[in-house]
């Protein structure tokens, strides 16, 4: 006579399997993490292959935005090719194998985002079909795999008062060094300008420049809920506090807190940080991409940001 399972026998059996479950389960979802997290790296390795790149054709690293903008102390009448907003994401495209849709955005000359800035004062020859269509491409280079922003994003013209150029988001920004503005008087103005890091407005940087070595200079890194008003950011505009970032704020600082400058009503930190636990993804000058804890002391972590401090790291990153 065969002997068949008791409900206790099978009840235990479906805990001992719900146990299991239980303990591989984060298991699992840690080695998926791990995953996403090197995934995420690699994408920052090819745009720091790519920035090298550019610099051997050009001896010179992009600007963090080619152009000025509507406070240019430089010249507040500058309009057309002096305040293209392209960042060096785009000017990289090329470098990504990206050539048609580089020449798509008006050959790397992504336009500005203020009305009265063409060249005839409107939006004639920039609001295009062609052009909106390039920029509406979401670009899996610029984008972490632990990502929670939507592809599907917004489809107005920032030149008529809305926002055009924020459509494509990206998860990483460039770093303009240890400070950002707080405010729009004195010399906070000119952080947008001239800053103590690589990458920032109207201005390409030298490797020459880069006394502190490339290697321990920061030139890229992750940020969070690119989506969010307070975290806001895009591929194809250099803004401060947006794909131009500092830092101000340690690692992981949330949006919305820490030093912040209030803009429209939303208080902008311009703090790095990603999707993964304790820590961010960076890209540093010499390509190599390190993950720095958000726990990093923060003299460091500032040294890290600047070209040429000159303070001596022992540790390398």
């Amino acid at each position: 006579m065969k002997r068949a399972f008791t409900l206790v026998e099978l009840l235990v059996v479906i805990a001992i399997i719900g146990m299991l479950v239980g303990l591989l389960l984060p298991a699992v979802q840690q080695a998926r993490e791990a995953a996403r997290r090197m995934a995420c790296a690699n994408n920052l390795k090819q745009i720091g292959l790519a920035l090298l790149n550019y610099e051997s054709l050009r001896q010179e690293f992009p600007a963090g935005r080619k152009g000025c903008d509507g406070t240019c102390f430089y010249d507040n009448s500058v309009k057309s090719t002096g305040r293209y907003a392209s960042t060096p994401f785009v000017a990289v495209l090329p470098q990504l194998e990206q050539m048609a849709l580089y020449e798509s955005l008006n050959q790397g000359n992504v336009f500005p985002c203020g009305t009265g800035e063409t060249p005839d004062s409107t939006v004639s020859g920039w609001d295009s079909g062609n052009y909106y269509d390039a920029a509406r491409m979401p670009q899996a280079s610029f984008r972490c795999a632990s990502s929670i922003i939507p592809d599907a994003l917004q489809s107005t013209n920032c030149l008529t008062g809305s926002k055009m150029y924020d459509m494509v988001k990206s998860d990483y920004a460039l770093c303009a060094g240890s400070r950002i503005p707080t405010n729009w008087s004195g010399r906070n103005m000119y952080y947008k300008y001239e800053n103590d890091g690589v990458f920032f407005y109207n201005r390409a940087i030298t490797s020459a420049e880069i006394a502190d070595g490339l290697s321990q200079t920061i030139f890229a890194g992750e940020l969070v809920d690119g989506g969010n008003e307070m975290s806001r950011t895009s591929y194809l505009v250099g803004l401060v506090f947006r794909t131009l970032r500092a830092a101000d704020n340690a690692i992981n600082t949330p949006p919305g807190t820490g030093i912040t400058y209030t803009y429209g009503n939303y208080p902008l930190n311009a703090a790095f940080g990603s999707y993964h636990p304790g820590g961010a993804n960076f890209l540093f000058g010499d390509g190599h991409v390190s993950y720095l804890s958000e726990g990093i002391d923060y003299t460091l972590y500032q040294s890290l940001s600047t070209r040429a401090g000159q303070e001596v790291n022992k540790e390398t990153y």
